[in-house]
């Protein structure tokens, strides 16, 4: 067993890694820690993923006293770090607490990106539509979350194994429990007698018995797992553009007497509306009180108000 010491340097190495990999390359370098389902304080470091901006750490973590130990550590490098705050496990609300210690993480749902990437699979191989039946095994957050997401899409989702003997049989068959071997072959043998190759998604990570998965390959049916790495990065990314927009873009501020919003702030009748806050470069209308935008009008001091602003941005672009 790793001594204390052994596996603060080994942090410490693993985030300097990170780092100086994310500096020659001109990345961002980002650590995920999401909630783990195992029992170790600190449980798998996965290799980095490299998108098109971001170097991409991902470490799982079971401890909240585990996590704060990364924080600290991290304190000082150029490393973002995105915490997990998703009802995914028993210490979901320790994890949330960390975040109020800490307003400067970055916040992600871990479990949203499994369900994400799960039906990424799923929408690749079936077409979305009543026809298209999804039968989830397993009792986890992690099936409600797909069962949610795949209803937007319009499948037709059973959580009732009950029906694998019937016909027709689901087109897909998912396991949605964490580390836990919930899909058995007595389970595929069912759906093997009402058709041939349904989609078998190993969601959990685990969720097929051995027996079930020799099963599969005799019948020559692919099992996939989901792509998180690759889901993970599109996750986080977005979620640091969208974190941008608010906290940079968005909001109000006077301009030589003129109130001017920007980024989904609802202004007051009259206020000009921007396309950004720290940086405005056009002027999109004005807003009308009730959230809609006005382009045109004949008001004197709404006209006098853009041409105030106008004025004030041609000077700046000169500056």
């Amino acid at each position: 067993m790793t001594s204390p010491d052994q596996q603060q340097i080994d942090l410490i190495d693993r985030l300097t890694r990170l780092s100086n990999g994310a500096a020659i390359r001109g990345l961002t370098p980002v650590l995920t820690i999401a909630q783990s389902v195992r029992e170790e304080p600190l449980t798998a470091w996965h290799a980095a993923t490299r998108s098109e901006a971001l170097l991409l750490g991902n470490l799982e973590a079971a401890d909240a006293a585990a996590v704060e130990s990364v924080i600290e550590a991290a304190a000082g490098t150029d490393i973002e770090i995105w915490l997990d705050a998703s009802s995914k496990g028993p210490q979901s609300q320790l994890f949330r607490d960390l975040l109020i210690a800490h307003p400067h993480i970055g916040i992600y749902s871990d479990l949203a990106v499994w369900s994400e990437a799960i039906l990424a699979l799923v929408l690749q191989h079936l077409t979305p539509g009543p026809m298209s039946a999804l039968t989830l095994v397993g009792a986890s957050p992690l099936t409600d979350a797909v069962a949610k997401a795949a209803l937007q899409y319009g499948y037709e989702v059973t959580r009732n194994v009950a029906i694998l003997g019937a016909e027709p049989g689901p087109q897909a068959l998912i396991g949605t429990s964490f580390h836990r071997p919930v899909i058995q072959s007595d389970m595929l043998k069912a759906i093997a007698r009402d058709q041939v190759a349904p989609l078998c998604i190993d969601g959990g990570i685990g969720s097929f018995t051995a027996d079930a998965l020799a099963y599969a390959r005799a019948q020559q049916w692919p099992v996939w797992r989901p792509d998180m790495r690759g889901a993970l990065s599109a996750a986080i990314a977005q979620a640091r553009q969208y974190r941008s927009l608010l906290t940079r873009h968005a909001g109000s501020r006077d301009i030589d007497g003129v109130t001017v919003v920007a980024g989904g702030l609802l202004g007051a009748a009259g206020d000009l509306v921007v396309d950004r806050l720290d940086d405005a470069m056009e002027i999109l209308g004005w807003a009308d009180g009730l959230g809609g935008l006005v382009t045109e009008t004949t008001d004197p001091d709404w006209l006098a108000g853009r041409e105030k602003v106008e004025v004030f941005l041609i000077h700046r672009s000169h500056d």
